[in-house]
């Protein structure tokens, strides 16, 4: 992760995550059941996995 390009997609893999696990916690708290999170996950799995292809790719361009 030597690139500002996939530290910032890292970055928005986490603030992903921490959105869904907030609307997970407000829609459980409310005492209901929805699968309105699991967009979210996959738009985090998407993100961190361009971060980690970006990283290694510029790395090795790069040594």
């Amino acid at each position: 992760m030597r690139n500002r390009v996939s530290k910032f997609l890292l970055n928005s893999a986490i603030a992903v995550v921490s959105s869904a696990c907030l609307v997970k916690g407000i829609v459980e708290v409310s005492g209901r059941t929805t699968s309105v999170d699991m967009p979210y996950w996959y738009v985090e799995a998407g993100l961190l996995c361009l971060s980690l292809l970006i990283g290694f790719i510029r790395s090795r361009k790069l040594a």
